[in-house]
């Protein structure tokens, strides 16, 4: 049986991690651990884990003194684990009862080196969630396809169900471009197609609220230039093939309408160019026609 690590990055936010803590320790099995990365918190969490969780043997809390930024504890959390396979949480979200062995049963079945999960969404100020899934039946690097790899890729920058092994880790990776904001969706492109998706939902994801990164999620355009960055660093750095990488771009261009995008295409050939954006048009048309059959259809009689 393979061991897990729990990597848990937190920063003022004892209100959500007394939940996220409490989905976990039960799940864990001989060998497992969670660590906790708090990134200089002033609200009482050292106070809170050391009094509950202090004699834990499956929980290791690690403070810096000072706030270091969110990607450098991303790092400082990856690299203080002592097992080989990690399962991301987020200091916000909580784990569904089992989501722990059935990680573990996907890598001990599948010759994957990174994955994502299905996951619920609570929003927050609306009080209400759905499901997110991306298909129905699981991807292992046996059945995946180029097209399938860009959408697991992009589900990767939910860092919540983000499971990978250490190897993939490295700082070089992580300190190349300033502003990454999505490095697990470095560390998931790192693994080109030995990646997978686990369809059945582990987590539940919290939303309409601060992000990770500590700023607003309605900031699409400064977060989106972290996607930006690491597709194109992907593809300099050879971690993805060509092809790939126009899937990743095809995928990112008719999701993420923002002004940074025009920066994916300076690695793209000429005709390629004219491909992404002729197939973006197909696109609007086909949601057009869809959305006036649905105006124009009529009730039945």
């Amino acid at each position: 049986m393979i061991n897990l690590t729990v990597c848990i990055p937190t920063f003022n936010r004892k209100f959500y991690l007394e939940k996220a803590l409490q989905s976990v320790v039960g799940q864990l099995k001989p060998g497992d651990e969670v660590v906790v990365s708090d990134n200089g918190s002033t609200d009482g969490t050292s106070e809170y884990i050391n009094g509950l969780f202090g004699n834990h043997p499956g929980i290791v809390y690690k403070w810096n003194e000072q706030n270091i930024g969110p990607v450098m504890n991303f790092g400082k959390v990856i690299e203080a684990a002592s097992n080989h396979y990690i399962f991301f949480l987020t200091d916000d979200d909580f784990l569904l009862p089992g989501a722990l062995n059935s990680a573990r049963k996907f890598f001990e079945e599948h010759n994957v080196t990174a994955f994502k999960t299905g996951f619920y969404t609570y929003f927050e100020k609306g009080k209400s969630g759905d499901l997110k899934i991306l298909t129905k039946n699981h991807v292992t690097p046996k059945n995946i396809s180029l097209k399938m790899a860009g959408k697991i890729l992009h589900a990767s920058h939910v860092l919540t169900g983000f499971c990978f092994k250490k190897e993939l880790f490295s700082w070089e990776d992580l300190l190349a471009f300033e502003n990454n904001w999505y490095p697990s969706m470095l560390f998931m492109g790192k693994a080109g197609l030995s990646i997978g998706y686990l369809s059945e939902p582990t987590n539940v994801h919290t939303w309409e609220n601060e992000t990770f990164w500590g700023i607003s999620p309605d900031k699409r355009d400064e977060l989106n230039q972290g996607q930006v960055k690491t597709l194109r660093y992907l593809l300099l750095k050879k971690y993805i093939t060509y092809d790939h990488y126009f899937e990743l771009v095809y995928k990112h261009y008719r999701s993420w309408p923002y002004e940074k995008n025009k920066l994916l295409f300076e690695q793209l050939t000429a005709r390629d160019k004219m491909k992404v954006t002729f197939l973006k048009g197909i696109r609007m048309v086909v949601k057009l026609n869809h959305y006036l059959k649905r105006v124009f259809r009529q009730k039945p009689q």
